[in-house]
C-alpha cells in the first residue's frame, strides 16, 4: 500500500491539539489570541496545501505574521487618518504594557 499524506487541515488539526496545553495554561484574553492565530493559519490552508512544504510550521507561522501585518496595516490606515485615536491607543499600550515610555 501506498503512503497517504496528510492535509493541510489535517495538519493545521494536529497542531492545534499539539499546542491546547500551552493554550489552556494561558489567561483567558491570551487564550483568545491564540485561537485568533489559529484562525488565521486555517484561512490560509489553501496556500499551505499548495506549497506542500515538508515543515509545514514554517508556513504555518508565516501564515500568522501575514494575518498580524494585514490587521497592523488596518491599523496604521485607520491612525494615519486619525490622529486623536492614536494617541490614544498609545496611552491604552501603555497602561497595558504593551510599550514602554
Amino acid at each position: 500500500m501506498g503512503h497517504t499524506l496528510s492535509t493541510a487541515t489535517q495538519l493545521i488539526r494536529e497542531f492545534e491539539q499539539e499546542c491546547a496545553r500551552f493554550v489552556r495554561a494561558q489567561r483567558r484574553e491570551d487564550q483568545e489570541l491564540a485561537r485568533e492565530l489559529l484562525a488565521m493559519v486555517y484561512f490560509q490552508s489553501a496556500p499551505i496545501a499548495y506549497a506542500a512544504s515538508p515543515e509545514p510550521f514554517q508556513l504555518f507561522a508565516l501564515a500568522m505574521h501575514i494575518g498580524i501585518l494585514k490587521r497592523v496595516v488596518a491599523l496604521e490606515t485607520v491612525l494615519a487618518r486619525h490622529p486623536d485615536l492614536a494617541q490614544e491607543l498609545a496611552a491604552l499600550w501603555q497602561a497595558q504594557g504593551v510599550i514602554r515610555t
